[in-house]
């Protein structure tokens, strides 16, 4: 049977020595993996205690960055308390320790002049055979403030939003506190195409880094540091200009002090550039003066402003003018504001004004952008009474050129002095507030009105007036009409003309004069066209100009001028009375004049 069971399949087993064999080289290779096992072991342990105690560490941290200033500053953290109530509660429990170290910075500042406070939070545990392991965390904590954005920009003087006087000062304001904390604060100037068109920082650390120019920082007492650069708009044209101004704190460990900081504050603000400033007018006039009044009643009083035009008329949006003035009782008068909403204004007549007070005038140039310029100085004019009466002379009758055309001429004395005077007004009925005419200052006191008829009486006013058109004086209205006056009879004249004998040696001899006849009256010439002048031709056949019968008596002048064939070479004027009766004339060439 057991032969047939082997040639059936079925096997032996181990034999005794197999199984010992077996048995011995199992247990070998147990006994040289216990010392694995056991090292596996120790390092879960380690990683286990490590992940615990940076978490622990870590939480500390999270805590210790979330209490108030003060009272991390003020913590005694070397008392076993004050850190357990930090200490995860797992971690505390597990027998291990734990340290938190806060430090200022700078070590020796007094509280409140500290920069930032430094924090480290180490754990600590003891591994098996009395190993110590640690984890330490490190973070920095800035003075309170710091973060809430007290950092302000501005710039003055300002204009509403413009910049218009150069240099600008462009100001950081940040609080003292965030301040200490604050390594330098960096300002950038942005045009409008997206380019930084001017930088520049300012350190406020001054422990450690020379600040670029002292007088830039301020304390004014207030809690707040003030940086201050005087800004000098470069090269730049006018145009809108973005300012940005941005805190960057203190590093603890600082690699490089020039290195690029995260910002911890920034401030902008957005100004326009506008240099183009309207000029300071200057007054050059303030002159008093009279207007006739429209119903025919007393003059009327008015003052007279006129001032240079500003640099820029082309851009000129109105002219504001303040005024204000006492009156003649020693009272002070209101405050006026008058604005002149037109271009290239560079005169105003002030009518609301009394006689007896004084004014006082001050006034400003506002572009057409609503850029302000500088008030002038003030200019200041007292309101008199009506000068002096002007003595007009009307006569009763006046000389006329023919029956036909009657007239009446006025004259008058001009006052004395005269200063100021640039012409005279001329008025007739219609309530005298319309002028016939304007006579120059620098002409004769007369005038002629032709416009009148016989039978008719007509009242005139005569007015001395100012550049403004400012009454300076007038005359009393007086009446007159023009009466016919009988034509005295016309006379002519004999003109001859003749040469010397001898003449003055080198003079040229005239071969012929052309004559004209000039009334000294009238100003009239006779002819009146030079085409028209008469040619009288001089030695033996010299030729006689009758005139005829076409002047009436008065004062004349004969003037002849000589020529030879190449031009001419000279003039002679004779002045001459013409009576009731012909005169002859005659005219000598002495030589050349």
């Amino acid at each position: 049977m057991g032969a047939m069971g082997r040639r059936d399949g079925t096997q032996r087993g181990l034999t005794m020595v197999e199984l010992l064999v077996t048995i011995v080289l199992s247990g070998l290779f147990f006994a040289a993996m216990v010392p694995v096992f056991v090292m596996a072991s120790q390092q879960g342990q380690t990683d286990r205690a490590r992940v615990l105690g940076t978490n622990a560490a870590q939480s500390a941290i999270e805590i210790l960055r979330d209490l108030p200033y003060d009272d991390l500053y003020d913590t005694n953290w070397e008392s076993p308390g004050a850190v357990a109530s930090i200490v995860d509660p797992q971690w505390k429990g597990s027998g291990s320790d734990t340290e938190i170290t806060v430090e200022p910075y700078p070590a020796d500042a007094d509280k409140g002049r500290e920069r930032y406070l430094n924090l480290s939070v180490t754990t600590r545990w003891t591994e098996w055979k009395g190993r110590v392991r640690e984890v330490t965390l490190r973070t920095a904590v800035y003075r309170q403030g710091l973060g809430t954005h007290t950092l302000v920009l501005y710039a003055y003087p300002l204009d509403s939003g413009y910049i218009r006087q150069i240099p600008v000062n462009i100001v950081a304001r940040m609080d003292a506190a965030d301040a200490y904390a604050t390594r330098r604060i960096d300002f950038e100037v942005w045009a409008n195409n997206g380019t930084v068109v001017d930088q520049w920082s300012v350190y406020t650390d001054q422990s450690d880094i020379e600040r670029d120019t002292a007088p830039w920082a301020e304390q004014h007492g207030d809690g707040y540091w003030y940086y201050t650069k005087p800004w000098t708009a470069p090269n730049l044209l006018d145009g809108t200009y973005t300012f940005i101004a941005t805190a960057r704190p203190i590093d603890p460990t600082p690699a490089d002090p020039n290195d690029p900081l995260p910002p911890s504050d920034w401030a902008r603000k957005v100004y326009i550039l506008d240099q183009n400033v309207p000029a300071k007018p200057v007054v050059s006039e303030c002159k008093p003066g009279f207007q006739p009044s429209s119903s025919g009643g007393p003059l009327v009083p008015q003052v007279s402003l006129v001032w240079t035009d500003s640099e820029n008329t082309s851009d000129v949006g109105h002219v504001e003018i303040l005024r204000s003035g006492v009156a003649a009782d020693g009272s002070l008068l209101a405050t006026k504001t008058i604005v002149l909403p037109f271009k290239w204004a560079t005169h105003y007549v002030d009518r609301d004004v009394d006689v007896g007070d004084t004014y006082l005038y001050k006034l400003m140039v506002e572009d057409a952008q609503g850029q302000r310029g500088e008030w002038s100085d003030g200019t200041s004019c007292i309101v008199p009474s009506p000068g002096a009466e002007l003595a007009v002379v009307l006569p009763v009758g006046s000389l006329v050129t023919s029956v036909a055309a009657p007239s009446v001429k006025l004259t008058w004395t001009k006052p004395t002095p005269s200063t100021g005077i640039d012409y005279y007004r001329v008025y007739r009925d219609t309530a005298l507030s319309v002028p016939i005419a304007t006579v120059s200052a620098s002409l004769p006191a007369e005038y002629t009105d032709t416009f009148s008829e016989y039978g008719s009486t007509y009242t005139y006013l005569v007015t001395a007036v100012d550049d403004l058109g400012s009454i300076l004086v007038e005359s009393v209205a007086l009446a007159a009409a023009p009466v016919m006056v009988p034509e005295p009879p016309k006379v002519g004249m004999r003109v001859t003309v003749s040469a010397a004998s001898p003449l003055p040696p080198g003079s040229p001899v005239p071969a012929y004069a052309r004559v004209v006849i000039q009334s000294l009256d009238t100003g009239y010439f006779y002819p009146q066209n030079t085409v028209d002048y008469p040619k009288l031709r001089l030695g033996k056949k010299a030729d006689v100009w009758n005139t005829g019968d076409v002047f009436y008596p008065g004062r004349y002048q004969v003037i002849a001028m000589f020529y030879t064939n190449t031009g001419r070479c000279g003039t002679y004027n004779f002045p001459l009375q013409l009576d009731a009766s012909a005169t002859p004339v005659n005219v000598v060439y002495m030589g050349p004049n």
